[in-house]
């Protein structure tokens, strides 16, 4: 092989040696000699490989590519061909260990400020003005108990055919209705029960952290649909010796009966429920000793409760729990009171109950909650974050800030930064649904993140609530109208590479009530008097409305700015690098307490353009009227023959009702002056 390898190179070089005494007539004596130099070095190098200049000349192009050619001034190091080369580099003794203190951390390694690693590169008025935007997770006690004691003792099936009813009223009526029977409150706490909650948990957090430290009131209402949802959130973010004097709570409906039960479970399984010893009924004791009792036979000896209670595992029970049984420190009210007044009122979605009641509904409630707060108390207003909630939630502002007439007043916590009139307010929801028109329509919403719970993946589960509906079918869903591909898509996927949270959408409203003492009155009179800027620092920043506009060297906030308008700040990185770091971290819901280089005013919706909104949408609900009286009308036409040879006295009553019920007859007979009043005429 080693012979093969010389006669080829030898061959090379005969060759190259050719082509040079060609490509040159004549050749003088110093070439000739130089070229018999290189030969011979050639053949020597060729004999004795390993005594090469560089270690890796014998290796293939491939393999050689890219590597360091090996200067002469370096020193050789070694008998390695690899290491024959070596450039040696001394450090100084001292700088070999020694590393630069971080300027984010303390000597222990803990963070000067934040949790987190990107909280402390926060300035710290840019940490302030944060939300917390943390997954909310449902604690597992609650998760448990209404997946075993409520949840499982209900039929799947019928429970998901429920859930999915809820959902479609959501969406069609935009509003919660109040749950009667016990199957709807079991549906209603596993559909909308876990949003609700992480809404609610997020806004109290937020209240907490603009009133400070002092924050510990002492007596709280709870409105509500829902099983006490403010107040398991409250009990949460306050913690476990959260002992407050008085804690109501009020669940909104006639027939809340079957809901109430439910909130005592889910409340009793809270530390901070548990009543005092004092406050045990003797019915309570008289349980709680038969319970031991019990115990101490069935092991035959007494239970310490010092050191063998921590090694007794309880078995989990699965069935229904009598509620009547549970004692609780928070008391459930029948009706709201007329005379008690509270530090803490938290509204979840309570104040309108149909949709075309607003705003009357939505004034009434408000000022029915006003008479029961106290002064220097807090009024927190929750709706879900669409269209319909935003006006309710805007409505309630315009009534307790009085905006037109007091344009400095003081009062809102959050979100607004300012006391004047809300610049995305229309103050009708309906102009919303208006379509064909130029005009982009916002409205102020944020967004939560929760872990789901086992009960709320079960629930998720299978075609009726894992697929679209079909709302032109006859059931809404159009279930059985699913093809064979997406019934195979569903079966046994896991739903891969899927995420373990859901996300919803709020709007609240956090409003503070001043004290009515004597030289508060006059203090505030005097600002009114004079026009004094009577705000906060923290309310002056403004609340970013949508997530930051990430562009090369700038950043763009959509902002409800201190001046009473939707604004635009440009944050470009000639302002600072502390600045544009922060900028680029800020998300939907926070406030930027840090400077701007241009504002940019969003123009506000014109009268013009209000007055054409409002004929659009006066047109397009008469066209809908229109719709659905021919729809009726079609119904009634189709009508088979024997419909009117059994009942015709029956349909032409029908028929005669639904006539009288309509707008246009009571018109006609106001202008026609009937004597007769149609909805008070018995007969006679």
């Amino acid at each position: 092989m080693l012979a093969l390898r010389r006669n080829s190179s030898l061959y090379a070089l005969c060759r190259m040696a050719n082509n040079l005494s060609l490509r040159k007539k004549s050749t003088s004596v110093s070439e000739k000699l130089t070229m018999a130099q290189a030969q011979m070095e050639f053949m020597t190098h060729e004999k004795n490989p390993s005594q090469g200049s560089l270690p890796f000349e014998m290796r293939r192009h491939s393999e050689s590519f890219g590597q360091l050619v090996r200067s002469e001034h370096w020193k050789k190091k070694g008998d390695l061909n690899d290491s024959e080369y070596v450039k040696t580099i001394e450090l100084h003794p001292e700088s070999q260990m020694e590393l630069l203190p971080s300027p984010f951390r303390n000597a222990d390694g803990s963070f000067i400020q934040g949790n987190t690693s990107e909280e402390a590169r926060l300035h710290p008025l840019t940490l302030e003005a944060r939300v917390d935007h943390t997954t909310v997770k449902l604690p597992d006690e609650i998760a448990k108990v209404i997946n075993k004691n409520i949840l499982l003792v209900v039929s799947p099936d019928k429970l998901r055919e429920r859930s999915a009813l809820v959902y479609q009223s959501l969406e069609k009526e935009q509003i919660q209705k109040a749950p009667d029977l016990s199957l709807e409150a079991d549906a209603h706490i596993a559909s909308l029960f876990l949003q609700n909650y992480s809404h609610a948990k997020r806004v109290l957090s937020e209240l907490k952290k603009r009133v400070g430290d002092s924050f510990n009131p002492q007596s709280i209402l709870d409105v509500g649909y829902g099983p006490a949802t403010g107040m398991i959130a409250l009990n949460e973010i306050m913690g476990e010796n959260f002992r407050p004097t008085t804690k109501e709570v009020y669940v909104v409906g006639r027939s809340n009966a079957e809901m109430k039960k439910r909130a005592k479970i889910l409340l009793s399984r809270q530390v901070c429920e548990i009543p005092d010893e004092h406050e045990l009924t003797k019915a309570a004791q008289e349980v709680v000793e038969e319970v031991i009792e019990d115990q101490e036979a069935e092991e035959g000896e007494k239970l310490d409760i010092s050191e063998g209670y921590t090694n007794f595992e309880e078995k989990e029970y699965i069935g229904p729990v009598d509620a009547s049984q549970i004692k609780i420190r928070t008391r459930l009210r029948d009706a709201l009171p007329s005379t008690k007044q509270y530090e803490l009122i938290i509204v979840n979605q309570a104040l309108l109950t149909r949709e075309y009641s607003f705003p009357n509904d939505v004034d009434t409630n408000i000022h029915m909650l006003l008479r029961l707060l106290k002064p220097n108390g807090h009024l927190v207003l929750i709706e879900r974050g669409n269209a319909l909630g935003f006006e309710i939630v805007a409505r309630a502002r315009q009534i307790m800030l009085r905006p037109e007439s007091f344009e400095s007043e003081k009062g809102v916590v959050a979100p607004c930064s300012h006391h004047a009139r809300c610049p995305l307010q229309l103050g009708d929801p309906n102009l919303y649904k208006v379509s064909n028109h130029k005009h982009r329509l916002n409205f102020c919403s944020f967004n939560q993140v929760v872990e789901r719970p086992k009960y709320t993946m079960e629930l998720k589960r299978g075609r009726r609530l894992a697929t679209q509906w079909d709302k032109g079918a006859h059931d809404g869903m159009g279930i059985d109208n699913l093809s064979k591909k997406t019934l195979k898509n569903l079966e046994g996927s896991g739903r891969p590479g899927g995420n373990n949270t859901e996300s919803g959408n709020f709007s609240y409203l956090i409003m503070h009530r001043s004290p009515n003492d004597a030289s508060t009155i006059a203090k505030i009179e005097s600002d009114r008097a004079h026009h004094a800027d009577v705000s906060q620092q923290a309310v002056r920043w403004p609340r970013i409305l949508e997530f930051p506009a990430k562009i090369k060297n700038n950043v763009k906030l959509n902002v409800c700015a201190p001046s009473g308008n939707i604004e635009v700040w440009q944050v470009p990185k000639s302002l600072g690098k502390q600045t544009y770091h922060d900028a680029r971290k800020m998300r939907q819901g926070d406030l930027w307490a840090l400077d701007k280089k241009s504002v940019i005013v969003k123009n506000r919706l014109s009268p013009a353009n209000f007055d054409k909104l409002n004929r659009l949408a006066s047109t397009q609900r008469k066209f809908i009227m229109k719709e659905k009286r021919k729809k009726q009308w079609k119904k009634i036409v189709s009508r088979s023959e024997s419909d009117f040879e059994e009942n015709p006295i029956e349909l032409a009553d029908e028929l005669a009702s639904d006539l009288e019920s309509s707008k246009k007859y009571r018109t006609e007979g106001k202008r026609a002056k009937f004597d007769v009043n149609p909805r008070t005429y018995d007969g006679n």
